[in-house]
């Protein structure tokens, strides 16, 4: 009966043990995170050089038979559509936006080396505390593969005073089961430089977007000042969006 007893007692003591060995054989791995990857080269000595930015900063003059007319400071005329809802990309409703910060549009050099025009489209992002995020891109197709590129940062509004110190963090994940759906594929950090009407913006390497048999996605984290902006949608600093033909 005693030795009944010894073993039932071992047994109470080794089964926590042999639970917890378990379960430290088989750890859940974190999900990559955008914030936990800058703060790896937050410091770093060699920090990425960046172009200087060419923007265009296009103010709202007119609005005239639904549309929204802006003067350019390169001297174009800009004609959009009135602003619709958009709750995928977070645009708001409204008529006119005040004011457009975008890349200057014109002809650039392909990676092959022929002159391309420019045709433009967004990401548009807004944070908790309203401060918009607008990834500028121009869809490129190289025979088999489609990237954007050139493509830039926005990041824009009336509280920034130019002095602050922006940092943002853009990664590429395959968007096909097939070859998991979560694998990163690139990272890129970019520091952002000011530039008038409260927006600072940064030129980003091409950008994957599809390809034959592939499709990407993006996430971006934007910090301002150490101070990480905050995606209203996944509670998160890490920003979704898929970029478009």
């Amino acid at each position: 009966m005693k030795k009944v007893s010894l073993f039932l007692a071992a047994l109470c003591v080794t089964a926590p043990l042999l639970a917890g060995k378990a379960n430290a054989q088989a750890p859940q791995l974190p999900s990559i995170d955008a914030g936990s990857i800058l703060n790896q080269i937050q410091n770093s000595q060699n920090p990425f050089p960046q172009p200087t930015p060419s923007i265009d900063t296009c103010v709202f003059t007119e609005f005239k038979n639904n549309k929204c007319y802006f003067k350019c400071g390169s001297g174009a005329v800009l004609v959009e559509p009135a602003m619709r809802p958009d709750f995928s990309s977070g645009e708001p409703a409204g008529a006119c936006a005040s004011y457009i910060i975008r890349p200057v549009e014109s002809a650039f050099k392909s990676e092959r080396g022929y002159s391309h025009e420019a045709t433009w489209r967004k990401a548009n992002l807004r944070s908790e505390d309203g401060t918009e995020i607008t990834v500028s891109y121009v869809p490129l197709d190289l025979g088999g593969e489609t990237v954007a590129a050139p493509a830039w940062v926005i990041v824009s509004s009336p509280r920034l005073r130019g002095t602050e110190k922006i940092r943002a963090v853009i990664m590429t994940y395959y968007d096909l089961p097939s070859v998991g759906g979560s694998t990163l594929t690139d990272t890129q950090t970019l520091d952002l430089k000011y530039s008038p009407y409260g927006s600072f913006s940064a030129q980003a390497q091409k950008l994957s977007m599809f390809g034959v048999g592939f499709s990407f996605r993006q996430e971006i984290a934007v910090v301002v000042d150490g101070r990480w902006l905050v995606d209203p949608v996944s509670g998160s600093h890490n920003f979704k969006f898929k970029m478009r033909w």
